[in-house]
């Protein structure tokens, strides 16, 4: 999470006064720490998080009222050589992870240092005049059910994850500024009739139904000046360049002292993805329940006509959590007024068009069937054992980012299903490839996990086989090396409580490996069988250790990772591990065009949005191990938060209404005219 800009374009009503910043002096508060080493000096706290233990962190207590201030602001040093994922958490009395509390999660690069911000959200009473819910952004000026008792903050937190290295921080300039000016009078209703922001105006809002209509002429000859770059061939593959063995299908390939993908053509090929092409669909709508009077217009539900714009969901988190909630998508009724009532159809035509015109040579994950079915853009397939049944490391149902017991016996049959699931679309030489899978947490603490199992669970017995295997069944040994007392096997596959991380790092280190190897060798040979020719394409990690890199690059085609952040480079294990890499998502928001979001990576606007996109892509053609980079995603999220979990983001390359960011496009088509010549014209990097 990062920043809001000042809402002076969204809130025009409040007027913001300057107002002098407040140094919060760490010295000045209570200092504690859990499993980290902590010091101030010159106004800055450092923590030296020890590696191998549960969540450590740091913490300052003391009582601030920070309710003048709309944001509070530190500097973030990375002081290590490796990339961590910081959580910098503020709470008022009784806070804690799920409520009563704010937290900025801060992806840090090795040596990286940059100003992050947490918007002080207040929380909600009976006396305010409006009030949002139901999204994960939400102006500061706007009381929210989500928000805190800013007068009465009592404590900070800076916490990590378990590692399995030594990692440094510095947080300096600790600092409340933002005059906060609260809206004191309804904003009902809160969206227009074409689901934008009603309170504000900004360049490329549209406002009227004509002006709807007539923006699809205009985009149609834009379109038909800019078809895809020259350089491509008709799958996005590098027609000018070195023709290699064609096969028919795509493969990897080492050329010029890069990694590359090569096309069924057996032309050079870099893939340009866009994730989540869908010609609307449930994820596109947002909630209407509890909402009466936030929308300035909505069709009448019982129409023939109109009933594909609405849903029904079940809310697995956020502020409607365990509801089955109705909701309504703008966007889809947008593309029915603007293209009449064979809209499906002509937007569907239109999606392959608008992204080989904007650079975009591949139809990325969660992508329409139908689309990819259409032979128009090269593409690739997502499945996921998630509802599949499959036990979980640790036991207990399936939560997001739970990785599978690769133990269990039924284990190959429940990756065949998955595999099998990806449908006909997967036999089709346009298919790049499959990703099993999405962001499960492969963190260093996996064998922890397995051993604090009950001794039902298959890891728990794995893991002890294991043991017995490198100490030859002598208990005694282990003990020794662990500082144990065990009496039997039985005793420590009945244990629950962890042995001394340092001493147990070899063995875990051991099992580590095996459940990795274990899980990526099976997925790959599903593949194999059931879909021959098509790439594996791993995992799409967000969590790992070289340990999980190791393992992803023995069996996986490609390894992909969900990389969010300004650039590919400092990506330790990418440099480490001689192996094709794909940047499977990454984005950029700005909350300067009715926006209340700005995403995982937020910039200040629309141009810089441009110039991220672009530095992103060329970091990634520059880099010898990339093959590729997917942008998340094709559309932005609904203002007032997708129905599922309240994401409300400005990453799409099109707004509610169907317009193109100009300034992203152009961006995008400026990367991909030159983007082979980037990547092959000089000297690996």
């Amino acid at each position: 999470m990062k920043y809001f800009l000042p809402l002076s374009l969204l809130l025009p009503l409040a007027v913001f006064g300057a107002a002098d910043p407040l140094r919060l002096d760490p010295a000045a508060a209570r200092l504690e720490q859990a499993n980290a080493t902590a010091s101030v000096a010159g106004g800055a706290l450092t923590i030296d998080f020890t590696p191998e233990l549960e969540w450590p962190h740091a913490e300052l207590h003391g009582r601030w009222d920070l309710s003048p201030y709309r944001e509070l602001s530190a500097v973030f040093r990375n002081n290590g050589d490796s990339l961590i994922r910081l959580e910098w958490r503020i709470s008022t009395p009784g806070g804690n992870w799920q409520k009563d509390s704010l937290t900025a999660r801060i992806p840090l690069l090795p040596g990286e240092e940059k100003r992050v911000a947490i918007p002080l959200l207040r929380k909600a009473s009976a006396k305010d005049a409006f009030q949002l819910h139901g999204m994960k952004s939400i102006p500061v000026e706007i009381p929210a059910q989500s928000g805190i008792d800013v007068s009465n903050v009592v404590k900070m937190e800076f916490i990590l994850p378990r590692g399995n290295r030594p990692r440094s921080i510095t947080v300096g300039s600790l600092t409340a500024s933002g005059k906060f000016r609260p809206v004191n009078r309804s904003l009902l209703p809160l969206l227009d009739r074409f689901g934008q922001y009603r309170h504000a105006d900004w360049p490329g809002k549209t406002k009227s139904l004509n002006e709807l209509k007539a923006a699809a002429a205009v985009e149609a000859r834009e379109l038909e000046k800019n078809p895809a770059p020259a350089e491509w061939n008709r799958y996005g593959g590098w027609k000018n360049g070195p023709q290699l063995e064609a096969t028919g299908a795509f493969r990897t390939a080492r050329h010029g002292g890069r990694w590359t993908l090569v096309d069924p053509e057996g032309r050079l090929f870099f893939s340009i993805g866009m994730n989540h092409v869908n010609i609307g669909g449930v994820h596109s709508s947002t909630p209407l329940l509890r909402r009466n009077g936030w929308f300035e217009e909505l069709p009448t539900p019982n129409e023939a006509v109109n009933w594909p714009f609405y849903f029904v969901r079940y809310i697995y988190s956020g502020d409607y959590s365990g509801n089955y909630a109705p909701g309504f998508s703008f966007v889809m009724h947008n593309l029915q007024l603007k293209y009449g009532k064979d809209w499906l159809r002509k937007a569907g035509e239109l999606a392959p068009r608008r992204l080989k015109s904007w650079g975009f040579n591949t139809l990325a994950n969660w992508s329409d069937p139908q689309l990819c079915a259409a032979r128009q853009l090269p593409y690739t397939v997502g499945v996921a054992l998630a509802g599949s049944g499959a036990r979980v490391i640790g036991g207990g149902a399936w939560k997001v980012g739970s990785v599978w017991d690769v133990y269990d016996p039924k284990f190959p049959q429940h990756i065949d299903n998955c595999v099998r699931g990806a449908g006909k679309i997967a036999a089709s030489p346009w298919c790049i490839g499959l990703f099993v899978d999405n962001e499960l947490h492969w963190s260093a603490d996996l064998a922890g996990i397995a051993f604090a199992s009950g001794p039902e669970q298959p890891a728990k017995q794995a893991l002890v086989r294991l043991l017995r295997q490198r100490y030859r069944n002598d208990l005694a040994a282990l003990n020794r090396a662990w500082g144990t007392s065990f009496t039997g096997w039985e005793q420590l596959a009945a244990a629950r409580k962890l042995p001394d991380p340092a001493r147990a790092a070899a063995d875990f280190d051991a099992f580590y490996t095996q459940t990795a190897e274990t899980y990526f060798r099976t997925v790959r040979d599903s593949i194999r069988k059931q879909w021959p020719g098509r790439l594996y394409l791993g995992a799409r990690l967000a969590q790992y250790t070289p340990l999980t890199w190791a393992a992803a690059a023995r069996y996986c085609d490609v390894i992909s990772l969900n990389h969010y952040s300004g650039n590919v480079d400092g990506i330790a294990v990418a440099e480490q591990f001689d192996a094709p890499v794909i940047a499977t998502e990454f984005h950029f928001g700005a909350t300067d065009r009715g926006m209340f979001g700005g995403g995982v990576v937020e910039v200040a606007n629309q141009s810089e949005r441009a110039a991220s996109y672009r530095n992103y892509l060329e970091s990634a053609l520059k880099h010898p191990r990339f093959v590729g980079a997917h942008y998340f995603q094709y559309v932005d999220q609904p203002v007032t938060g997708r129905i599922f979990d309240g994401e409300n983001y400005n990453i799409g390359f099109l707004d509610v209404a169907d317009r193109p960011y100009p300034e992203l496009v152009e961006a995008a088509r400026a990367v991909a005219d030159s983007m082979y010549r980037t990547r092959f014209g000089g000297e690996p990097k």
